[in-house]
């Protein structure tokens, strides 16, 4: 997905999908499901352990990662904690701003038209967490 791009005399326009989504689907498709890695061949996710990991690193630890994340410009890093909510128990705003401002510099960047829909959803969904009477999940 990072290495592989197009020469520029194709003069793709990526407004609807992407090149780097094609390569994820192309080699996903070709290569199946297994990566090699024993503990992904079981119906429990990595992601299981983010709850134990928020757990080990504390709420305002993570938080301020992601803060700094999206402060250097490493927005999809800084829009990552989300993942972690789950070990996030409260609401925190701290973490749903820097989910909001990371979605919002994606966003800006965005040209493409499916990318920017997913984005603003992602950005709507955080601000409603933040809401007063939002329901965190």
């Amino acid at each position: 997905m990072q290495e592989i791009k197009l020469p520029t005399s194709y003069n793709l326009n990526e407004v609807f999908g992407k090149v780097s989504w094609s390569v994820r689907g192309i080699y996903d498709g070709y290569a199946g499901w297994y990566d090699l890695n024993p503990s992904t061949m079981y119906e429990l996710p990595a992601s299981s352990i983010f709850p134990d990991l928020v757990k080990l690193a504390g709420t305002e630890a993570v938080v301020r990662l992601a803060v700094e994340k999206v402060t250097a410009g490493k927005t999809c890093r800084g829009a990552a904690p989300d993942r972690c909510r789950a070990g996030i128990r409260s609401k925190n705003s701290g973490a749903l701003n820097a989910r909001i401002k990371a979605l919002e510099v994606l966003r800006d960047r965005s040209e493409n038209f499916v990318e920017t829909g997913w984005l603003e959803y992602g950005i709507d969904k955080a601000k409603g967490q933040l809401a007063p009477n939002a329901d965190v999940k």
